[in-house]
């Protein structure tokens, strides 16, 4: 739309603009409803399915619900049946690399005053006093003619003696049993003699430790 200047009523304080549209673009709405109506069919069906759907997820949330409580309620049986016990281990130290001793000859080691010795400790740093034993294994026990009965020993705790006796003619001789408090250490020296062993008869054990 061009605007010309001559388009102006200059005698009025508002300026306005006129346009001229064509006569085809006229039309009157009298008697015209602009309401949208919306089908009730359509509208029905729409109400139904967000019904279903609500429905739907309420039985959905109940049978989690009660599975879950079905899941939570088996572990808890399962944990009453099958408590979960701790694991807990010994510190164990040795004065050899070996854990053990070997004796080449009974020759010089045939009384309780010259008995071989042999010292190690045990050390409990959990917060739980545990039960323990002490084995001593004849390592050469498959391939040795050696008679075990013959060899005499000593165990002494902390420097008292707490065992004494003959081992037995068994690959593992347990030698001592016995409880150690939480943070707490035992230490020991096991000795061992024979005055009916010759000195060719050789003797190699291990010290193992029991939990």
């Amino acid at each position: 739309m061009k605007v010309r200047k001559s388009d102006f009523d200059v005698s009025t304080d508002d300026l306005m603009f006129k346009e001229e549209v064509p006569e085809g673009d006229l039309y009157s709405k009298v008697n015209v409803d602009d309401r949208i109506f919306e089908d009730k069919a359509v509208r029905k069906k729409r109400t139904t399915y967000l019904i279903v759907l609500a429905i739907i997820l309420i039985i959905c949330s109940i049978l989690c619900a009660i599975f879950g409580f079905i899941y939570l309620d088996k572990q808890l049986k399962d944990r009453i049946n099958n408590p979960v016990v701790e694991k807990y281990d010994l510190f164990v130290g040795h004065s050899n690399s070996t854990y053990g001793g070997e004796i080449s000859s009974f020759a010089k080691y045939n009384s309780e005053n010259s008995a071989f010795s042999y010292n190690f400790y045990v050390s409990n740093n959990n917060p739980v006093d545990l039960d323990y034993s002490i084995l001593l294994a004849n390592l050469d026990y498959d391939n040795s003619k050696i008679d075990m009965t013959l060899i005499q020993y000593s165990l002494l705790k902390d420097n008292e003696v707490v065992k004494t006796g003959y081992l037995e003619d068994e690959k593992d001789n347990l030698l001592y049993e016995d409880t150690i408090k939480s943070n707490f250490t035992d230490n020991y020296t096991v000795k061992l003699w024979s005055d009916k062993l010759s000195k060719n008869n050789k003797f190699n054990f291990k010290i193992n430790i029991g939990v």
